[in-house]
């Protein structure tokens, strides 16, 4: 009966924690970003002086 409960809330927090994880890739979407800003921004280079 134990062995069943624990089961069952072990089941349920790795189902609630799949659902809420995201499922793509943060870092390649910054650097991403980060070299488009790179390209389009005038002057970016003399920013970072």
């Amino acid at each position: 009966m134990r062995a069943k409960i624990f089961l069952i809330i072990l089941m349920s927090l790795y189902i609630d924690n799949s659902l809420f994880s995201q499922s793509n890739d943060c870092l390649k979407d910054f650097d991403y970003l980060v070299k488009k800003i790179q390209a389009d921004y005038p002057g970016y280079l003399e920013l970072l002086d």
